[in-house]
């Protein structure tokens, strides 16, 4: 708990969500430049040498698959993950709002509310199906799967693929590293 106040400071002495994500992040990025610099400065000069055709083909795939990953962790820490528009509502409901020319949900009758639409007090608005409230980000996201703290975002419906990739990209990249450094060890 000490190191925990003394790294991230004041503002996050209860440990919420938001500090907890940022350790993360920070040990995501330690974690990937520490493989990078052993990767480049140790295995490649003492096993390949940059002078052969293998070192050089060897430091530019993992150069390729360190950017690929990097790139999808940032698309998927940075992009809207499919946040619900404000004022949305059920087409239904918007029809019978037209037609008596009310588009407020309160002004509305009760039989004119939808029957499978439902409402979120938290953004004081009608959610899809599908749709869930994050307590993390305080917005309803369409086909939220989760609230990663890794990339301190949802995943929903306009970021998982990009969630995914990094998860590919991370996987593979990772048993290139180890391959590459238990046979250089070995």
């Amino acid at each position: 708990r000490v190191c925990f106040v003394l790294l991230m400071g004041e503002c996050c002495e209860e440990e919420s969500d938001f500090c907890i994500g940022v350790c993360l992040q920070i040990f995501l990025f330690l974690l990937i430049s520490t493989a990078a610099y052993c990767y480049y400065a140790v295995v490649i000069p003492l096993w390949l040498t940059w002078e052969s055709t293998a070192g050089i083909a060897s430091g530019v795939m993992f150069f390729v698959l360190l950017a690929l990953m990097t790139t999808s962790y940032l698309r998927t820490w940075l992009s809207d993950p499919g946040t619900v528009p404000a004022g949305w509502m059920p087409e239904e409901m918007m029809e019978q709002g037209a037609s008596q020319g009310v588009l407020e949900r309160d002004a509305l009758p009760m039989a004119a509310q939808p029957k499978d639409g439902r409402y979120c007090r938290r953004c004081d608005g009608y959610k899809p199906p599908r749709a869930q409230h994050c307590k993390q980000c305080g917005k309803c996201v369409l086909r939220m799967d989760h609230h990663c703290p890794w990339v301190q975002n949802c995943v929903g419906e306009a970021n998982t693929k990009f969630f995914i990739l990094f998860l590919f990209y991370g996987t593979v990249t990772s048993l290139y590293y180890s391959v590459s450094v238990i046979w250089f060890l070995w």
